[in-house]
């Protein structure tokens, strides 16, 4: 083999590590960007959309930096604090307005509140010790169900109102014993004006 086409041979081997060889500074450029792109995903203070890495950039351009938005002369803010705040909103109801909005979709439905079977346990303990061997029809039961809905519903409309007499917004046991008591001596009152009105 002569020794010139060796030498042709070494030559294009050099050429061809050479082109594929890998410049150290290219490295440590991506892998700085790297590492600062993955510090940043780390840091939860601010967005990451709001933050510019260019991990493509080439190796003879200056190494790529972090860029924020310049604050805006009007606000004083910068576009990254208004996306950090943007971010930490939660949109979140007041416990009243979501008492409110349940109270209306309850009132415009007209099926029965309280679970049957519960209401049905509850009616025949009370009926228990009238007599042991009492049974209830499904009919009766639903007659009960329907009037004690009404009742408790206007019973707890009055301690609602007891509760804002007495300059509160939670509805405590005595205000409940107040209407009940009140309701009682009415009820008394009518039964009074009833006899009344037979003799």
């Amino acid at each position: 083999m002569p020794t010139g086409g060796s030498s042709d041979f070494n030559d294009s081997i050099s050429d061809r590590v050479s082109s594929t060889r890998i410049d150290p500074v290219r490295i440590s450029d991506d892998s700085s960007r790297e590492r600062r792109a993955t510090r940043l995903r780390r840091q939860n203070a601010f967005d990451i959309d709001s933050v510019d890495i260019d991990l493509e950039e080439p190796a003879s351009e200056s190494p790529s930096t972090v860029s924020y938005d310049q604050p805006n002369n009007s606000g004083g803010e910068s576009q990254l604090t208004r996306t950090r705040n943007k971010s930490r909103r939660i949109n979140r109801y007041h416990p009243f307005d979501l008492a409110i909005r349940q109270i209306r979709q309850i009132q415009s439905t007209t099926t029965l509140l309280i679970p049957r079977q519960p209401f049905e346990r509850l009616v025949r303990e009370i009926a228990q010790p009238m007599g042991p061997e009492l049974r209830f029809r499904g009919e009766a039961i639903d007659a009960l169900q329907e009037s004690a809905e009404p009742y408790l519903i206007h019973l707890f409309q009055d301690s609602i109102l007891s509760a804002l007499h007495g300059k509160r917004l939670t509805t405590m046991l005595r205000d409940l014993q107040l209407v009940m008591r009140i309701r009682e001596r009415e009820q008394q009152r009518k039964a009074c004006d009833i006899n009344e009105m037979e003799y």
